[in-house]
């Protein structure tokens, strides 16, 4: 069993004042063993630890010890990562499923509250979402889903006790050979501060988003409709899968990284009827500058067989007919937004390994802040008035934050940084 010691300060700098200083441990499991003598290892019976960071992998971990760490941890201020936990491999039936912690929306009470971000991996087997996921409306870190059977959100049975409260995620928001989407998924969803990817669907009814209202992705966006053969239920109906049209992504107004589009066969090149959008509306978001085709790459259609940008259509609601094709922006003139704003923040070094990071962006830089896991400002410079500034992190104890940065025209960005 591994343990990391987190002591973070919250700290202002330029005028404000220290207000709080404290430590909490981080966990790594691994295995079964090890979760049993954790689980085991409370102070008191009614006492309870409030933990940074809880990592729990291992193919052997049981339902029962799974369920026990409720009984240890009172709540995780950052990331709850689960991996390999593959325990029902042979199992039949009702013993083959593994669920996740419990919750009430309600009451707002949850078996284990999760204040920073969930990453679950390999764990075929945990399906049910029990309310635990609820929980979840402002992520300051990761939302990361792969290879699990916990449902997306899809209706008002068992599937709307999944994530459909999610509002905004700092970090990356990765759902990857996931069960199915739909527009009832994302129903809230406004923001994603790192990467968007929705990749290898292992369901044939997963059209789209439509009801998602999200406006503004920090880092790429990545469709994948293809699955993953090893994991397909019905593989003679690979060409109904993932994706026949962007609607879902009509209200967004800025992609901060590449854009990655591909193995969508029902997804066309041109608004083909009124309230459709496809791929025209990438290529609008890049005229409207929302894209910075500048300095990103731009793939739709198929890894061997690309669509030529330079024939789609103009699109310029995202529901016109193809029109006659016309010239990509120039590289560098044209296709960012706001001469660029929000497109060029750099972060030196990141990982950190000293006590200072210089930050740059290309346009005045009015402050800094650096937010915890729990979406605690703990750390920010004020007035700051340059393109560029180092910031003194010798206060930050080890572990992942967002900084942000708000330019002097009240632009604001985001990036994870990690203080090793």
């Amino acid at each position: 069993m591994k343990r990391v010691n987190y002591i973070i300060g919250i700290l202002l700098l330029s005028g404000a004042s220290c207000v709080n200083i404290f430590a909490q441990q981080s966990y790594v499991l691994n295995g079964l063993a090890e979760l049993q003598a954790f689980n085991d290892g409370a102070t008191s019976p009614t006492e309870k630890e409030v933990v940074q960071d809880l990592t729990i992998r291992g193919e052997d971990i049981t339902q029962t010890a799974f369920n026990a760490v409720t009984d240890r941890v009172k709540e995780v201020l950052g990331t709850l990562t689960l991996e390999n936990l593959t325990y029902g491999d042979g199992l039949e039936g009702s013993e083959s499923v593994m669920n996740f912690y419990r919750g009430d929306e309600e009451t707002g009470e949850y078996d284990l509250p999760i204040k920073g971000g969930l990453v679950i991996r390999n764990c075929p087997h945990l399906k049910w979402p029990d309310g635990g996921l609820l929980q979840f409306v402002d992520v300051p870190g990761d939302f990361i889903l792969e290879k699990t059977q916990l449902p997306t959100p899809w209706g008002e049975g068992w599937e709307g006790n999944s994530f459909k409260n999610l509002r905004t995620v700092g970090g990356d928001l990765i759902l990857r050979n996931f069960d199915r989407i739909s527009g009832s998924s994302f129903p809230n969803l406004a923001s994603v501060g790192g990467t968007f990817e929705l990749s290898y669907p292992r369901s044939p009814w997963s059209w789209d988003i439509n009801d998602c209202p999200i406006t503004r992705i920090g880092g790429d966006l990545i469709i994948n409709g293809m699955p993953d053969p090893a994991s397909l239920p019905w593989p003679d109906e690979v060409e109904e899968w993932l994706f026949e049209n962007l609607q879902g992504f009509k209200n967004l107004r800025h992609i901060g990284g590449n854009v990655r589009i591909i193995n969508c066969p029902r997804m066309a090149i041109s608004g083909g009827w009124e309230g459709r959008y496809d791929y025209c509306w990438i290529r609008y978001l890049i005229d409207e500058g929302y894209i910075d085709y500048a300095n990103y790459d731009v793939v739709l259609g198929y890894e061997d067989e690309p669509v030529d940008l330079a024939i789609v259509g103009g699109c310029f609601d995202g529901v016109t007919e193809e029109d006659p094709p016309y010239p990509l922006p120039e590289k560098n003139t044209k296709g960012i937004h706001n001469a660029g704003e929000g497109n060029s923040l750099s972060i030196y070094p990141n990982p950190i390994v000293g006590n200072t990071v210089i930050v740059q962006i290309n346009n005045l830089i009015q402050k800094v802040e650096v937010i915890d896991l729990t979406g605690k400002c703990i750390l920010a410079a004020a007035d700051v008035n340059s393109v560029e500034t180092t910031l003194d992190v010798s206060a930050l104890g080890k572990g992942y934050y967002i900084l942000r940065v708000t330019t002097g025209k009240g632009n604001i960005e985001t990036a994870k940084i990690i203080k090793l």
